[in-house]
């Protein structure tokens, strides 16, 4: 497993864990909220920095539809 990929597998562990021990302890969700998404539809400064072109143009695409 890639650094990148076992980062994004840790913030989600994360926030799972945080999850589960913020309801054990009885704090609402309303008070604090424990969130984690998947990190290919969130802007970032990694879209400028793509080597290729043609993946550039397409994820703009993408991202430009999802929002």
């Amino acid at each position: 497993m890639s650094a990148y990929r076992a980062s994004k597998l840790a913030n989600l562990l994360f926030a799972y864990e945080l999850h589960r021990r913020l309801e054990r302890a009885g704090i609402s969700p309303k008070r604090v909220l424990s969130v984690a998404c998947h990190p290919g539809v969130t802007e970032s400064n990694l879209l400028p920095n793509l080597a290729s072109t043609y993946n550039s143009v397409i994820i703009r695409a993408i991202i430009g539809f999802v929002h």
